[in-house]
């Protein structure tokens, strides 16, 4: 490199190659004018002599002015295409060029600079953009928690983040870091649960009561609040803490729905922890507002789908109250179903082998539709729904069997007493009489029992039922009388029977 004594101004040179070009030549024509003997041509010479020596000085000049110039110009082209690589400027004698290069290194470099801050906000503006996108369709919780906080911790290069959620017991919980050490089992109450004075010693605290943005630059060397817990964590895990920064989550309404806390801001060139930079702290609490805003309606929804559970619940409690003989079914029945579910997606061979609840979205459905299972019992009659026997509607219809059976036994009796009549031996027809009488009661218990009995009967018992049901009895009144428009209706297509008409003990038709 050219020390800075050779350099010397433009107007240096351009004083030195004036007396070289004009006063110079003009010596001998002086010389000439005053010594008339000189030999003209021996001057001549001389001063074509003194101009060719001085020539090679002149060109050495253009060229490094050229040179300069050409090196500006080029230099002037990478910064338009927005390559900002570093180059070695050529160094002219001439000093204001030298000037001129160092002041147009500055600008590269100052333009370098201020481009990748643009870049750099263009970037978290589009990830601002793209988070709050993705945070408007995130459906489950655990996931946009975790991903509000490792935002945050890329948009301000922090090392480490702690997210801190409001509890309804007017307390901050830690609820996720970006590390894997274990979350802190305790809870920092936001009042004094004695005289109820607000809890400002804790940095986390004090953001969430104030509502405002906390920065620290020196966890050891401060005094506005108590970091005992940090500098113990420190002391536990190893880890060193240096700069904070926390940022309350402020919903629409002003309510605070939690704190984001960052560790260790750190320089994306050297990696070294330093402070966190002012102006990235707006990038911060624009996710914060938007986080804040996707946190509440979350929120919103988890309390409908609260209410609506809570309502299907309260829809199968009723159904259930409606009838004292299957009490607590609409509440047995989610259960059994969850249970068999589970059981079924956990099966990899067999039939079940695919059935498989993907998402807690489809569990929530399945448990819906096993609460609704018996929501059509709203609009069934009392009468149906509070049934203590199969035979009962608006009244036990094994009352109507007890009749025909009561019909048999008279047919019993004038059987016997027709049977006396006619001459017939008294001890057969009191033997067949008194074997009918214990056979129609014996049949009557039978089927009184099958009404009281469960939902399911063995099928010796219903084929014995079938059989007890073919018995006929003769009904000598017209059953189309006294009749409602519906029953009408309803025996249009069936033709009346002549009376007197045989039909079946248990069915009403034959």
């Amino acid at each position: 490199m050219t020390s800075s004594k050779y350099k010397f101004s433009y107007e240096t040179w351009a004083s030195a190659l004036l007396t070289m070009f004009v006063l110079v030549p003009t010596v001998p024509v002086l010389l000439l004018a005053g010594f008339e003997w000189l030999d003209l041509r021996g001057v001549l010479l001389v001063e074509l002599l003194l101009m060719f020596l001085s020539l090679p000085l002149l060109l050495v000049c253009l060229a490094s002015i050229r040179r300069s110039l050409g090196a500006l110009a080029e230099d002037t082209r990478r910064i338009r295409e927005l390559d900002f690589s570093p180059h070695s400027s050529p160094h002219s004698p001439i000093r204001e060029l030298d000037d001129l290069h160092r002041q147009h290194d500055s600008m590269r470099r100052s333009i370098y600079t201020q481009n990748q801050a643009l870049e750099e906000a263009q970037e978290k503006l589009g990830s601002l953009v793209e988070n709050g996108m993705l945070m408007s369709s995130e459906r489950d919780k655990h996931r946009l928690l975790q991903h509000i906080l490792m935002q945050g911790k890329r948009i301000c290069n922090a090392d480490a983040a702690t997210l801190y959620l409001m509890t309804d017991h007017d307390s901050l919980r830690f609820t996720l870091r970006s590390k894997a050490d274990q979350l802190p089992a305790f809870e920092l109450p936001l009042h004094d649960p004695d005289n109820g004075a607000p809890n400002e010693r804790h940095v986390s605290t004090y953001v969430a009561l104030r509502r405002e943005t906390v920065i620290i630059d020196d966890v050891y060397s401060e005094t506005r609040f108590d970091l005992s817990g940090t500098r113990r964590f420190d002391m536990e895990s190893g880890y060193r803490t240096v700069s904070m920064l926390c940022v309350p989550l402020v919903a629409h309404g002003g309510e605070v729905l939690g704190v984001l806390q960052f560790m260790n801001a750190t320089d994306p060139n050297s990696g070294d922890v330093t402070r966190f930079s002012r102006q990235n702290l707006r990038f911060v609490e624009a996710l914060a507002s938007q986080s804040a805003v996707a946190l509440e309606n979350h929120n919103l929804i988890d309390s409908q789908t609260a209410l609506i559970d809570s309502m299907i619940e309260i829809l199968a409690g009723a159904i259930d109250a409606k009838s004292a003989y299957t009490g607590g079914h609409c509440a047995r029945v989610p259960e059994l179903a969850l249970m068999l579910a589970e059981q079924a997606s956990a099966t990899a061979e067999g039939p079940l082998a695919d059935f498989r609840f993907e998402t807690d979205e489809q569990w929530r459905e399945f448990r819906i539709g096993a609460w609704l299972h018996d929501c059509g019992k709203v609009t069934t009659p009392e009468h149906i729904v509070d049934k203590a026997t199969k035979l009962e509607t608006v009244y036990n219809r094994i009352h109507e069997i007890r009749m025909r059976f009561e019909v048999l036994l008279r047919d019993a009796m004038i059987e016997r007493l027709a049977a006396l009549a006619a001459g017939e031996p008294p001890e057969a027809v009191e033997t067949r009489h008194a074997t009918e009488v214990a056979r129609l009661q014996e049949e009557f218990t039978f089927v009184a029992e099958c009404n009281i009995g469960g939902e399911l009967m063995a099928p010796e018992r219903i084929e014995r039922l079938q059989r007890i049901a073919e018995q006929r009895w003769t009904r000598h009144f017209d059953d189309r009388l006294g009749l409602s428009h519906e029953q009408e209706t309803r025996l249009e297509g069936f033709p009346a029977k002549p009376l007197p008409a045989s039909e079946k003990t248990i069915v009403g038709q034959a």
